[in-house]
């Protein structure tokens, strides 16, 4: 079931697919809500030092108790902006799990949203296939295995999941069409180059 996409790209998949489900009506958010949502959902990284993000070691109970709040900080932050208060709320719960097992507020599959069970999908993977300091990163099989054992735990949504593979599939598709275009206009260009530099030594020399 692994798609072989860059970690960065995957956040970017998953704001294209709550942009088309928004359009479709699956979402209880527009475009721009959704979209900023999975932009800010780790700004909360910031209030957390960098020396426990970096450490290349296991983290201690404190340690991993302060990162399990960046959540909260993105929540405390965009606070400030209440022009962003409905990407906010879907910001904020990008690490709930539907078992309640989730932070910082535990909120169970009731309280939350097609969307932010997207994210929190989106979240994981794009976790996974990212190397951390004390872990290489998972390559696109063993991500795709992983956020399946969190479905069957009963932690993430199996249709956010499902369709967050489905827009993988599409978007490397696309771009594989996007780079085959490229390289097969460049590939026309330097045909067309040749070609006239050959007519213009030709005709040089001929005169």
């Amino acid at each position: 079931m692994g798609i072989a996409f860059d970690a960065p790209l995957a956040l970017l998949l998953v704001l294209a697919r709550l942009a088309l489900e928004v359009l479709r009506g699956g979402l209880e958010v527009t475009v721009e809500v959704a979209k900023r949502a999975g932009l800010l959902h780790d700004l909360g990284r910031l209030g957390v030092s960098s020396s426990i993000w970096e450490k290349p070691g296991p983290l201690t109970d404190v340690e991993r108790e302060r990162t399990h709040l960046h959540p909260y900080l993105t929540d405390k932050m965009l606070m400030r902006i209440p022009a962003l208060a409905a990407s906010r709320e879907i910001a904020a719960r990008h690490h709930e799990r539907l078992d309640g097992s989730g932070y910082p507020r535990g909120l169970t599959a009731a309280s939350l949203t097609p969307s932010d069970r997207i994210l929190a999908a989106a979240d994981v993977y794009h976790a996974k296939t990212e190397p951390r300091p004390h872990r290489p990163a998972l390559d696109a099989d063993r991500a795709a295995r992983s956020l399946q054992q969190e479905v069957r735990a009963g932690r993430l949504d199996p249709d956010a999941v499902k369709r967050l593979f489905d827009v993988a599939v599409s978007a490397v598709l696309l771009i594989a069409t996007i780079l085959t275009a490229a390289f097969a206009g460049l590939m026309h260009e330097i045909v067309w180059a040749r070609l006239l530099s050959n007519l213009i030594g030709n005709t040089a020399h001929a005169q």
